[in-house]
């Protein structure tokens, strides 16, 4: 009041809660219009800026440096939130931003956030070959102050590639069997990996989870005979999974009989044949030793 007429300027010194605090000099022009007017005005409106927040989510691979693109995240309501009349805004749970990492690993969600309201950023779907992780990271977006445009909170979110151990063995013995050539396809036909198999497993790393693959053996190793195909599905976990293909070993062929008939001199029970041969014989022999016992006793009469 009682302002002498000229040309002034106005600072924020103070604002409400949850704006920044507008620090533009703004001019302000009471110089004399004319005869007809008393008292001189000025009328303007101002806005300040609401506090913002920005979240940035870095992806890489667990226990390495390695950043990793194509996983999308979501920003989500930790609670109901309400606005300044108490109304709700969102309900929990409600997916409020989505977005995709790229080839640095990175995203940064700029929603226009209540202030007050605790959110949290959940993996929605991982980079293939790699487990998603159910962690989630949880912040409540506190007022800063009036000198604090925005508000930032960092996260970072590691994932492990998937892990399938796969195991060539005898079916007898259970132990690792070397020597078989054995391939790895998805459902398409594709090779996916190939190997030939030692004295210890086979490990392969980053196949995608949920997806199913086929176990095959193209050659055997010698002796054994080549096992039938193994369907497996990669379930979404880092922890090592296992397959297991098992091997028979061939079925060797039996020695060889000779299956020429040969003489036999003893008569054999059951073969009439031979058994009247045999009696037949021995009533020949037994007239022959009657008929010369006879013989010999009418000589010694004689004499």
């Amino acid at each position: 009041d009682d302002l002498p007429l000229g040309k002034y300027y106005v600072v924020e010194k103070k604002t409400a809660e949850g704006f920044v605090l507008d620090g533009e000099p703004r001019e302000i022009d009471l110089t004399y219009r004319d005869q007809d007017t008393p008292v001189v005005l000025y009328d303007e409106e101002w806005q300040n800026s609401r506090q913002k927040v920005s979240v940035t989510v870095q992806k890489k691979e667990k226990g390495t440096d390695q950043l990793l693109s194509g996983c999308i995240f979501a920003l989500c309501a930790g609670e109901d939130i309400a606005g300044r009349d108490g109304k709700i805004l969102m309900k929990e749970d409600t997916v409020i931003e989505k977005k995709t990492t790229g080839k640095d690993g990175r995203i940064v969600f700029s929603a226009d956030l209540p202030i007050g309201g605790t959110y949290y950023i959940k993996e929605v779907k991982a980079p293939a070959g790699y487990a998603k992780t159910n962690k989630i990271k949880r912040f409540t977006f506190s007022y800063a102050g009036e000198n604090t445009e925005q508000v930032t909170y960092d996260f970072t979110f590691e994932n492990r590639p998937t892990r399938v151990k796969v195991s060539k063995t005898d079916i007898t013995t259970g132990a690792e069997l070397p020597g078989a050539r054995l391939q790895v396809r998805d459902k398409k036909g594709r090779v996916v990996d190939e190997w030939t198999s030692g004295t210890s497993p086979h490990m392969i790393q980053g196949l995608e989870a949920g997806k199913t693959y086929i176990l095959r053996e193209e050659t055997a190793p010698k002796g054994y005979l080549v096992a039938e195909e193994v369907t497996f599905k990669v379930k979404n976990t880092g922890k090592i999974q296992s397959v297991v293909m098992k091997d028979a070993r061939e079925e060797k062929p039996a020695p060889e009989t000779d299956s020429t008939p040969k003489p036999d001199s003893a008569p054999k029970t059951g073969d009439d044949t031979d058994l009247l041969s045999w009696l037949a014989l021995m009533a020949v022999s037994a007239s022959v030793l009657l008929f010369w016992a006879l013989r010999y006793t009418r000589k010694k009469r004689l004499s």
